[in-house]
């Protein structure tokens, strides 16, 4: 028993060996979601997160109507639209989105391609690591139009983010 609790605790401890998956509480500032529109620069799809590399639209502005956005406020139920700001960083800024928006483009790569003018709302990583600035996505928009959150399918709530034309 205890031979195969100091193997359990070396593992745990030996460098690159990974423990758990990671969580986005205590890394990400909830209280200031940010906005961000421009090309996708670069794109990896596949687990265990959508990455993004976007080149972030000069003289950026928060939106005049955020109506579109409001499937995001609904699904985190609770008040953050007129919290929206502007990203700290400009030029190319790595967004992470989150893994359920992942399962759904694994299977619809084509709605984020290379090149695809898109928005995203996401939150701030605030650690002091080499992961400081990169956003995690809760809602982008899919090149045919659609808002897809991260807490729902995009199939979900005719007319909030569902599919086009519902």
């Amino acid at each position: 028993w205890l031979r195969g609790l100091a193997t359990a605790s070396l593992l745990a401890a030996a460098p690159g060996v990974a423990t758990g998956h990671h969580g986005f509480a205590g890394v990400h500032d909830f209280s200031r979601p940010s906005y961000l529109a421009g090309v996708i620069d670069a794109i990896w799809i596949g687990p265990p997160h959508v990455r993004i590399r976007l080149r972030v639209d000069t003289g950026l502005a928060l939106p005049r109507n955020r109506e579109p956005y409001r499937a995001l406020e609904d699904a985190e139920a609770r008040q953050m639209l007129g919290r929206l700001h502007l990203p700290e960083r400009h030029g190319l800024v790595d967004v992470v989105l989150h893994a359920r928006m992942t399962r759904v483009l694994a299977n619809e790569p084509e709605s984020l391609p290379v090149g695809l003018h898109t928005e995203v709302i996401g939150y701030p990583r605030v650690t002091d690591d080499e992961y400081r600035g990169e956003i995690v996505g809760v809602l982008v928009k899919l090149q045919d139009g659609r808002m897809l959150v991260a807490s729902m399918s995009m199939r979900s709530r005719p007319g909030r983010g569902g599919a086009k034309g519902d």
